[in-house]
């Protein structure tokens, strides 16, 4: 009994410090233990803290503190558990044309063809080869054409259509949190065909 009111007596952000050593499986053990546990079990510092020495041990992410960051909480456990739980960890190659974070990856409906988004203002077209390795096949730049050429910032997501020749791109400005632009590129042609602006809550564009 006098050990379990020395444990009880720790402040909670020494016992999470504790907690956040631990092994998955031993930290679920922990919550189960009691009322107290079970809350701290849950708080969302534990899991963003275990979330970023994941992604530093096997993604060598190198924005610490920016490469999540959710104004819902509850999301650095799921992020978590579907990153470690759900995704595979085998890595076949490493694509390093992006000079900056990489924002996106879209496969195509065949499944022959990825996509890339980046922070540099460039998506790439890859090749999937039947050895599961990307070969580069083009490099796009959105801010090369357009209404308003050089000001875009960010490259945020793609998306193929549904014969996969086309690829619609969607980037942000610089300095607008309102105005974005989508651009339709044709694969085959190495050309965009199409350019609208858009909002950027609505990028998540599909093809109909």
């Amino acid at each position: 009994r006098k050990s379990e009111s020395v444990w009880l007596q720790l402040p909670d952000e020494a016992t999470l410090r504790i907690f956040s050593s631990l092994k998955d499986s031993d930290i679920l053990a922990c919550g189960l233990t009691c009322r107290r546990w079970y809350r701290l079990f849950l708080d969302p510092m534990l899991w963003k803290h275990k979330l970023l020495t994941f992604c530093r041990q096997y993604v060598q992410a190198t924005r610490d503190t920016t490469v999540f960051h959710f104004s819902d909480m509850s999301m650095y456990m799921s992020t978590y558990r579907r990153l470690k739980d759900d995704i595979p960890r085998v890595c076949v190659q490493e694509a390093r044309q992006h000079s900056d974070e990489v924002l996106h990856v879209s496969v195509s409906h065949s499944g022959l063809l990825a996509a890339t988004c980046s922070r540099d203002k460039s998506a790439c077209v890859w090749m999937i080869t039947n050895e599961l390795t990307l070969h580069l096949m083009r490099v796009v730049e959105l801010n090369s054409s357009g209404s308003m050429p050089g000001l875009v910032d960010r490259v945020q997501r793609s998306f193929f259509s549904p014969d996969d020749s086309l690829l619609a791109i969607c980037g942000a400005y610089a300095g607008d949190d309102f105005t974005a632009v989508v651009k339709v590129y044709d694969i085959d042609a190495n050309r965009f065909t199409a350019e609208y602006v858009y909002m950027p809550s609505d990028s998540h564009t599909t093809w109909i």
